[in-house]
């Protein structure tokens, strides 16, 4: 892994800044949440950028309406509150309908955590696994962000994007950024078999070099 890390709102964001110049069909919706690179979307695409306050589930709402009317919609919040606070909206709005409407968490597990266990994000995956429809991506690094960000746009129906708040080191910077198949092999062992998403998987590089200590491969 390289040394120097990645802003992964950053790099999703940027991502959508580059779709939304060819496609004015792109739409951000935020439940009043920033980042450096959302200012510039901001100005650059006004029309296509909304904030709603912290009104998270009024968020989705608005958000289905706006899929219903042909847009290709990104919601971001905080990510407690961008799944359980406003799960039923989420269930009823956008699966059950089966929207193009992409909802961004951000600060997910303990990244933020200064900001006390209302912020805490540990059951995310699991109750968002639960929604008929849903498909849920969680990059590791920066690369995967990106790559996510194209997914997340040409894949119809509602997803769920986990951005870790902390900075992440790159893993995939001399990989092909084709992420479709869901899983990819890191490094081949014999002994065992370690599987891990996000930003565990950097926590799976220290246990192998750990295990390898003990001979275990």
């Amino acid at each position: 892994m390289k040394k120097f890390d990645t802003d992964m709102r950053d790099a999703f964001f940027n991502e959508l800044y580059d779709i939304a110049a060819q496609d004015s069909r792109l739409v951000i919706v935020s439940s009043d949440m920033g980042a450096r690179s959302l200012e510039k979307f901001s100005k650059d695409f006004s029309s296509q950028y909304f904030t709603v306050g912290i009104a998270e589930q009024n968020m989705v709402s608005i958000s289905a309406g706006l899929a219903l009317g042909g847009k290709i919609v990104f919601m971001y919040a905080i990510a407690p509150f961008a799944t359980l606070r406003c799960y039923e909206q989420i269930k009823v709005d956008l699966c059950c309908m089966h929207l193009s409407v992409t909802s961004i968490g951000i600060g997910v597990g303990f990244s933020v955590p200064q900001d006390g266990p209302t912020h805490y994000t540990t059951e995310d995956i699991a109750i968002m696994r639960a929604l008929p429809g849903m498909t849920i991506l969680n990059p590791s690094d920066g690369v995967m962000t990106k790559a996510f960000a194209r997914i997340a746009y040409e894949d119809p129906g509602p997803k769920y994007v986990r951005l870790d708040k902390e900075a992440l080191p790159l893993i995939y910077h001399n990989r092909p950024d084709d992420f479709s198949d869901g899983l990819t092999i890191l490094k081949a062992g014999r002994d065992l078999t370690i599987i891990a998403t996000g930003i565990m998987v950097h926590k799976a590089f220290k246990v192998v070099d750990e295990l390898a200590k003990c001979s275990i491969d």
